[in-house]
């Protein structure tokens, strides 16, 4: 923070000078120099930056994938998200197809509600560093909550996924009992109430209720079976070092390394779920900690990167289609420590079982600025639940008549609704875009204006002196 103060005082002392200069010597040559400012930032940037090859975008985006992606969007108009798993940093911002609506982005401008949604809430994991990155990774819960019904990814299928078309090699994966986009539901909990669970606990009462601000108080119980793991040591690289601690694990790394591990059950159709919080990191201004489990990737940056995460807590969903054993695990060179780390169980049928509560809404894909667009029969009264993003700018009717709407489940567009059959309808308008376009036309007209009256001779203008 200290230094991007000093980047501000040095942008503005320059900028100060630039002007001041301009104005005692009237010359426009000076504001030239300014465009060497940025030259000299970005030069020694572009020296060490690691751009993406021509022969790599053949990994990320190829004619297959795009086949496959497009005939699962060909066979299915209704609404839900696809999410592409595979390379998921280097893809979180790449659609393959317009109607290809995903959860992950890439964006100094992101939404903060939906960044602690992510983070906080869901405990997602990620191979990236920088906090404004939201990747696609494996995580049921999540997938389930935000209706992606497609997934393409390559290797192990997640639970209650079942590959529609390709191999291991490259498949899309399609869930049928992925929560809608839009439903209505009577299991409310409010707002106070929530805040007082911490993870993975939020992660299961967000999924099976509707988190509002105000609700009756009511006794949550939640699935969520703390475990002790038993497992057997497989593999160690010579690289590592574990120390075991009272409260948990001590790790020195050498540099890349993997660790085997075989649990002593297999966990059939239940739900892993890891917490591990990383602490006293050896030089953290430094060190970037990174641990892959079973290809899901969390990594925190160093406490230097002017954007680093700061994810002290590495967190991890782990199921598949099939009973399993195996854990391994991929670890960045470096030395910290895993404090008091715990690990859940739960029945996999809880991500099913919760589309018995909730009514659907019946619509088909967006388009235009119609972001959610159907009818509904709702079986109680309760709260009308989207998993859209909270923000300014959305106009949403309900039986044809504009309604004011609310956040729930933290960071999504929400609001009350009666037991009965509805229409609703939720567009979107950019704040401020309809001001910004008449500013945009009314500068044109100014800035014409002014340019035909000093081509004008007969204007009064400079040129009008010399005609004379």
């Amino acid at each position: 923070m200290e230094n991007l103060k000093l980047l501000y005082l040095i942008d503005a002392f320059f900028c100060s000078g630039i002007f001041i200069l301009y104005t005692v010597t009237r010359k426009k040559y000076i504001f030239g120099i300014y465009l060497l400012f940025p030259l000299l930032l970005t030069m020694p940037t572009n020296k060490v930056e690691n751009f993406v090859k021509q022969s790599q975008l053949s990994k990320f985006e190829n004619t297959d994938k795009k086949a496959q992606v497009k005939a699962a969007l060909d066979q299915d108009s209704s609404l839900y998200r696809f999410d592409d798993l595979h390379y998921a940093l280097r893809t979180c911002n790449q659609v393959l197809d317009s109607r290809m609506y995903k959860t992950s982005l890439y964006s100094s401008n992101r939404n903060q509600d939906y960044s602690y949604f992510t983070d906080k809430v869901m405990g997602m994991p990620g191979p990236s560093t920088n906090n404004a990155t939201v990747t696609a990774e494996k995580n049921s819960f999540f997938q389930s909550l935000m209706s992606v019904k497609y997934l393409y990814g390559k290797g192990t299928v997640p639970l209650h996924y079942s590959i529609l078309s390709g191999d291991k090699n490259g498949y899309v994966a399609v869930n049928e009992n992925v929560l809608p986009m839009g439903y209505a539901t009577s299991d409310l909990l409010s707002k106070q109430q929530f805040q007082d669970l911490k993870y993975p606990y939020s992660m299961e009462a967000v999924y099976n209720n509707a988190v509002v601000e105000r609700a009756d108080v009511k006794e949550w119980k939640s699935s969520l079976q703390e475990v002790q793991l038993s497992y057997k040591l497989l593999h160690m690289d010579d690289s590592v070092t574990v120390k075991k601690l009272k409260n948990g694990y001590q790790l020195t790394v050498s540099k890349k390394s993997t660790i085997n591990l075989r649990l002593d059950q297999s966990i059939d159709g239940q739900l892993l779920i890891l917490d591990l919080p990383i602490t006293e990191i050896k030089k953290p201004s430094r060190t970037v900690v990174g641990i892959e489990i079973n290809g899901i990737v969390n990594k925190r940056g160093s406490n230097s990167d002017m954007y680093g995460n700061n994810r002290n807590n590495f967190r991890y969903v782990l199921d598949r289609d099939k009973p399993w054993r195996d854990i391994t695990l991929k670890l960045e060179k470096g030395a910290y420590t895993i404090q008091n780390p715990k690990a859940y169980l739960m029945d996999g049928s809880v991500l099913t079982e919760r589309n018995k509560s909730i009514d659907a809404l019946k619509g088909e894909r967006m388009s235009g600025n119609n972001v959610l667009k159907g009818e509904i029969d709702v079986r109680d009264d309760g709260y009308f639940v989207t998993s859209i993003p909270f923000d300014k700018g959305f106009t949403v009717r309900l039986d044809n008549q504009e309604i004011a709407y609310e956040k729930v489940n933290t960071a999504f567009v929400g609001f009350p609704i009666k037991k009965g059959h509805h229409t609703v309808e939720i567009t979107y308008q950019m704040p401020g875009k309809s001001a910004g376009i008449m500013v945009s036309i009314l500068s044109l007209l100014i800035a014409t204006a002014l340019y035909l009256k000093q081509k004008d001779p007969y204007s009064g203008g400079t040129d009008s002196k010399s005609f004379q």
